[in-house]
């Protein structure tokens, strides 16, 4: 069984508490990811704090708080976001890279969206891509998406989860979109790597 911190504000502090997890798959859609988006810079700017901050592998969260500057819930947001795309783990108030959030931090800008491309493969993501896949023009509007996510996922704010979605999406190149018309569309780059 995996774990996962959560945090909570109490006067001023930084408190952690183990929170168990009933399933090891992580997706932007899960009902204990309801936290602030997270930008692909924010992503990389904690990995890029956390690969610098110290010769260890294990970062103590208090310190890789104050190194990045963010506050209590944005840094929880991205701890989230960095335990759902496989770059880091936490466990008992420490954050320790995987070997991918290690490469990614070192990586170039293309090899980046490379591998945020392989990460990005969760089971949310494969689904908005087949629902796009299955409509004519292979194009759909987002209020479409959304009407169908909260039909599976009722209990999440979907259309901020699908935002955070198409804006990891658009960075990877694997989705397309188009604000004035809300259409979404899937990018096809034959050869880049795919997670199973």
């Amino acid at each position: 069984m995996s774990m996962q911190v959560a945090a909570m504000s109490y006067t001023g502090e930084l408190r952690f508490v183990i929170v168990a997890r009933r399933t090891t798959t992580y997706d932007v859609f899960d009902v204990s990811m309801q936290s602030p988006l997270v930008s692909t810079d924010q992503i990389a700017g904690l990995l890029n704090t956390l690969a610098q901050t110290s010769c260890s592998k294990e970062h103590n969260i208090i310190t890789a708080r104050k190194s990045a500057a963010y506050d209590d819930d944005q840094l929880l947001a991205i701890l989230n976001a960095l335990e759902i795309l496989g770059f880091a783990g936490t466990s008992d108030g420490a954050v320790q890279l995987t070997p991918v959030g290690q490469h990614y931090a070192t990586a170039s800008t293309h090899e980046r969206r490379l591998i945020f491309a392989d990460r990005l493969m969760l089971p949310s993501v494969k689904l908005i891509q087949s629902m796009i896949a299955s409509h004519p023009g292979h194009q759909v509007h987002g209020a479409e998406i959304v009407t169908e996510l909260g039909h599976r996922y009722p209990t999440v704010d979907v259309e901020r989860r699908l935002r955070q979605v198409v804006e990891w999406g658009r960075y990877a190149g694997l989705i397309f979109y188009d604000g004035r018309a809300d259409l979404i569309s899937v990018a096809k780059a034959p050869g880049w790597p795919r997670r199973k």
